[in-house]
């Protein structure tokens, strides 16, 4: 009982120490994720040795226009993160989210090395604040750097998402490894028993069916590295990275102009499945800064790849969008966010888009 208390008193206290933020200015934001009504938590890119919010609710006024950004300083359990650039926010399981750093890094204070992370977290509004709560940590693949999106999808069919890569040797690796987790059937097998199938039935569907997450690693720079999808299966349960996801699929996105240009700076899916892309250019803390933002595709389950059709895009001369996903105001598909270094940054709603052949 005594235990009970103080978990009562720890939650309190948590809870006092976040609704105990003020409203300030926002200064941008590297990702962003719908909550619920007019809130979206966005995550912001401070490096670890840097004190200060990592996180925040921004709250749009749909009636009079503006919004208000709350920063949030909850106790993360550890080392701050570092380098938070992008958020997702699950549809099935309402105030979940998951918080993905660029990859892994040094301290440049204490010059430790430190695997990447993405952090499992539950965000719930309450009377006089937002509570949070970290239900884990899942350590990124080394080898996947300069991170820029995330979104979730169901690993029911992880073969036909991985066969992407056209790689037979890196597929068979893949399945194998979900083999040994019981979580990938040969087709030319026994399927499971009566027995197998009813005890199953028992186990919940977060520890029964992990999920497949899709990183997206930018690209750019003066090397013109192409971006790339990485497709990892991580276990929300034991928050474990089951897969590393090899060598990644290159992204085929609208050609570079310039090789400040990066060509992910966040990834959106809808909940119609469509893949919405942002990539910017950055030549530096005071631009210029040039984006855009397009319409990728459609994946249908049980296919390799999306399904590209006409492209729709919007083109943004004058600021870095680092953040998408839907808009709350009517008339309006989709919003984004900006991280324009030294200048601030904004939220913005977008209106129609330009159709486009690339």
């Amino acid at each position: 009982m005594h235990r009970n208390i103080l978990s009562l008193v720890c939650a309190y206290l948590l809870l006092l120490s976040i609704s105990a933020a003020h409203a300030e200015d926002f200064a941008g934001a590297s990702g962003m994720a719908w909550i619920a009504d007019n809130h979206y938590l966005c995550v912001q890119d401070l490096k670890a040795d840097r004190p200060g919010s990592r996180i925040g609710i921004l709250t749009v006024d749909t009636e009079n226009g503006g919004y208000d950004y709350l920063p949030l300083e909850p106790d993360w359990q550890g080392e701050l993160p570092h380098d938070l650039e992008s958020v997702y926010g699950f549809r099935t399981r309402p105030g979940e989210f998951l918080l993905c750093e660029s990859g892994a890094y040094e301290n440049w204070t204490t010059h430790e090395y430190h695997i990447g992370r993405i952090f499992h977290v539950k965000l719930e509004q309450a009377q006089d604040g937002w509570r949070f709560s970290l239900l884990g940590t899942i350590p990124l693949p080394e080898h996947i750097h300069e991170i820029e999106g995330l979104f979730v999808m169901s690993a029911e069919h992880p073969e036909a998402i991985v066969a992407a890569s056209g790689n037979s040797e890196e597929v068979s690796a893949y399945l194998h490894r979900l083999e040994s987790y019981g979580l990938y059937n040969d087709p030319y097998q026994p399927a499971f028993s009566e027995e197998e199938t009813a005890a199953a039935e028992l186990v919940e569907p977060v520890e029964r069916m992990p999920v497949n997450i899709i990183l997206g690693s930018r690209g750019g720079d003066l090397a013109y590295q192409p971006a790339k999808l990485y497709y990892c299966i991580a276990d929300l349960a034991s928050h474990e990275m089951i897969t590393d996801g090899g060598s990644g699929v290159e992204l085929s996105v609208p050609p570079a102009n310039n090789p400040w240009e990066r060509g992910i700076s966040d990834l959106y899916m809808d909940d119609s499945g469509v893949l919405w892309i942002a990539k910017c250019s950055d030549r530096g803390d005071n631009g210029p800064f040039d984006s855009v933002i397009y319409r990728m595709g459609y994946f249908e389950p049980g296919e390799s790849y999306f399904s590209s059709y006409g492209n729709l895009e919007w083109k943004l001369s004058g600021v870095k969008v680092e953040a998408i996903c839907r808009s709350v105001l009517p008339g309006s598909t989709l919003c984004y966010a900006t991280d324009d270094e030294g200048f601030g940054g904004i939220w913005r709603s977008l209106g129609p888009a330009t159709d486009s052949r690339f």
